[in-house]
């Protein structure tokens, strides 16, 4: 009878540093979990940002290309050919930025989605003329972190520049 109860009060005592043990191998599960979280979370800031700063500088290329259609035509209105609402990448639109612009990917957003309008404009979404006349333009797109001077979300261009 003495041996059991030997036995079983050294399983009592040997408890709590079998706890402890579990308790610190519960907190280094967690600390390499909270480490794989914040670095998926830094991979997917910077392809945000990568895709925003893609964004921009294909935004500025269309800006040249509008600048260079005025120059030539001595005026901005290409809805003749360009739908508002649509996507510059369309048919009809492409053939009016095809002299002016090399690649058709830079009239195209990094993440693709449906052509930019002001009720969709909260995501990534294609870039699109949402105005146009003989004295100025609007071209939507959209930010998701944002770069530079320009925050994430909605922002268009005109002749003035990118708002």
């Amino acid at each position: 009878m003495s041996l059991i109860v030997d036995r079983d009060v050294s399983a009592l005592a040997k408890a709590p540093e079998k706890r402890k043990i579990a308790f610190k191998a519960v907190l280094i599960v967690l600390a390499i979990l909270i480490v794989l979280l914040g670095f998926l979370w830094l991979i997917l800031w910077e392809r945000q940002q990568n895709r925003d700063a893609v964004r921009v500088a294909n935004i500025a290329v269309v800006q040249s290309a509008m600048q260079q259609i005025y120059y030539e035509q001595g005026h901005y209105d290409i809805s003749d050919r360009c739908p508002l609402g649509e996507a510059l990448l369309g048919e009809n639109c492409w053939q009016v930025f095809n002299k002016y612009i090399q690649d058709q990917s830079l009239l195209l957003d990094p993440k693709k989605g449906v052509a930019c309008t002001v009720n969709n404009c909260d995501e990534p979404c294609l870039y699109s003329l949402n105005q146009n006349g003989p004295e100025n333009y609007e071209i939507l797109f959209h930010l998701e972190r944002g770069v530079g001077n320009y925050e994430a979300g909605c922002h268009y261009l005109d002749k003035a520049g990118m708002h």
